[in-house]
């Protein structure tokens, strides 16, 4: 995409998410990532200016209007190992779903505060929510972890309001819905632990820096590394746990 105007008019410019996300919506899986570049008082090549700058394409750095997110799921593998650790439960991720995807997104930065612009229009400023698709896991040789494959996406930026981390509510955070089943391990049920129960829980996706100046928000042309595995802790003198059905993991 380009356009030569003020740069006010580049900075006004936004487009709808859904026609750019790849493999979604109807779109390519290689679909093209939006990019940008801002150039102050030069001249096109085509509209020369007087008193401008020229211009040549060498001179030209876009950058990617999209984030890219590296997702790698673990699940824990129930079982016995030695005479001490035990995991009763074996989990499996059975899908996962990325909510909170701005459905809009401007090429001259980021829309502010989204969260606050889709509670006032939310016609205008929507979210978007789709699945994405879960491999086939491996085992480690420990025989403790299922590990999925990394699974890599590109989303627009999402600057919010009031972002925070370890809270039941996301405030407009992108975040991912995880749906998993629990089942007794190779050492079957045990009188010691409650039932297994499946169910879902969350992950919050966003720089996690407190201090940083984009603490809590996704931001173009950025690598964020989500990496989860799923399971729920014992002390075997001691059998108190924390339920993982519906728990934020941070």
């Amino acid at each position: 995409m380009g356009i030569s105007g003020t740069e006010r008019d580049f900075n006004a410019l936004e487009f709808n998410t859904k026609d750019y996300l790849r493999g979604q919506f109807g779109n390519d899986a290689k679909k093209p990532i939006p990019m940008s570049a801002a150039l102050r008082d030069v001249e096109s090549p085509t509209n020369a200016v007087s008193g401008l700058t020229a211009l040549t394409k060498s001179e030209v750095r876009l950058e990617r209007c999209f984030a890219r997110i590296d997702i790698t799921p673990q699940a824990e593998i129930g079982g016995a190992f030695g005479l001490t650790y035990i995991t009763p439960y074996d989990f499996k991720i059975t899908g996962i779903r990325i909510v909170n995807v701005p459905a809009k997104f401007s090429v001259g930065g980021p829309i502010a505060n989204y969260d606050l612009k889709h509670a006032a229009n939310a016609t205008d400023y929507d979210y978007l929510a789709y699945d994405l698709p879960v491999g086939t896991p491996t085992e480690d040789n420990t025989g403790l972890v299922r590990t999925y494959p990394t699974i890599s996406i590109y989303m627009p930026e999402n600057f919010v309001s009031h972002p925070v981390f370890g809270s039941a509510d996301f405030n407009g955070m992108t975040y991912l819905e995880i749906t998993y089943t629990s089942q007794w391990g190779t050492e079957g049920p045990r009188s010691e632990y409650p039932d297994p129960q499946s169910g879902k829980c969350y992950y919050r996706i966003g720089e996690a820096k407190q201090g940083t100046q984009y603490y809590g928000q996704i931001r173009r042309n950025t690598v964020y590394k989500c990496s989860f595995k799923l399971g729920e802790k014992f002390d075997d003198s001691n059998p108190t746990m924390r339920r993982l059905n519906g728990r934020v993991l941070n």
